[in-house]
C-alpha cells in the first residue's frame, strides 16, 4: 500500500538530479562544490533509491537523510540552516518516536496536515 507523500513525490515532475540542482542552487556558497554534477548524480541515485520503497513504513528516514548529509559533506555544499535544523529536528523526531513505537510512521501522523497544505 502506497501512502500519500510516496504517491506524489513518484508523480512529482522533480527528478533526483534537479533536486540535487535546487540544493546547490539554495546553498549560501555553491561555489565551493567540488563537482556539481557529481553532486547531483548522487542526489538523484539517494532519490530514485527512497522512491524504490513502496511504502513510507520501509522507508528508513534517518539513513535517508543522514545519506543526503554525507553526500553534502563530502561535497562541500553549505546548505541554509533552517533546512539543516528541519532535518535534524526529523532525524531526532524520529528516533525517539520509534524507541517508542518501532512501527511508527511519522509521514502516515503528518498526513492530514500534508494534506491540508496541498
Amino acid at each position: 500500500m502506497s501512502t500519500f507523500l510516496l504517491d506524489f513525490l513518484r508523480r512529482c515532475p522533480i527528478t533526483g538530479y534537479k533536486a540535487g540542482q535546487v540544493l546547490l542552487s539554495h546553498s549560501d556558497n555553491n561555489k565551493n562544490c567540488r563537482d556539481p554534477h557529481e553532486f547531483c548524480k548522487q542526489v538523484e541515485k539517494l532519490v530514485s533509491k527512497a522512491l524504490k520503497e513502496r511504502s513510507l513504513r520501509e522507508l528508513d528516514i534517518s539513513a535517508l537523510l543522514s545519506e543526503m548529509f554525507a553526500l553534502v559533506a563530502k561535497y562541500r555544499v553549505y546548505l541554509d540552516s533552517s533546512f539543516t535544523s528541519v532535518v535534524l529536528s526529523v532525524l531526532v523526531l524520529e528516533g525517539f518516536g520509534r524507541s517508542l513505537d518501532p512501527d511508527l510512521d511519522l509521514f502516515q501522523c503528518a498526513r492530514p496536515y500534508l494534506l491540508n497544505m496541498v
